[in-house]
């Protein structure tokens, strides 16, 4: 935990090189700001061919990150969190969106512990 998902719509370019620096970026703000393991980052990118936003209109884009943590942090951190990821996202795309309605948005969602199930990297690698 935490598992990090970037969804993008198709128009909005992001290089195969670029989002390595995005994701480890994210991954330290996770670590100085919620304490969590760099080894427990788990994060991926969704490019969506086939969406629709607001009229139909191909001027229109999005960049959606959702990041799932266990529950725990108070509403402080989780809002720190969430405005310093949507700043990251914003300025990841600065560039890239020109002349593009683009939408950047994140949501950090809450894992009950009782209904999270996995095996720790510290485990698997036998600290």
């Amino acid at each position: 935990m935490p598992h990090i998902t970037l969804e993008l719509s198709d128009n909005l370019p992001m290089s195969d090189d670029h989002f390595p620096k995005f994701f480890a970026e994210l991954h330290q703000m996770l670590v100085s700001d919620l304490g969590i393991s760099l080894l427990n980052c788990k994060s991926r990118l969704v490019r969506h061919k086939n969406y629709y936003v607001a009229n139909g209109n191909a001027a229109h884009a999005f960049a959606h990150l959702e990041i799932k943590i266990l529950k725990g942090r108070s509403a402080a951190e989780i809002g720190k969190m969430g405005n310093a990821a949507l700043e990251l996202l914003s300025t990841a795309f600065k560039t890239s969106h020109k002349g593009l309605i683009f939408q950047p948005s994140v949501e950090i969602i809450g894992i009950d512990p009782a209904n999270y199930f996995k095996l720790s990297a510290d485990t698997i690698m036998g600290k």
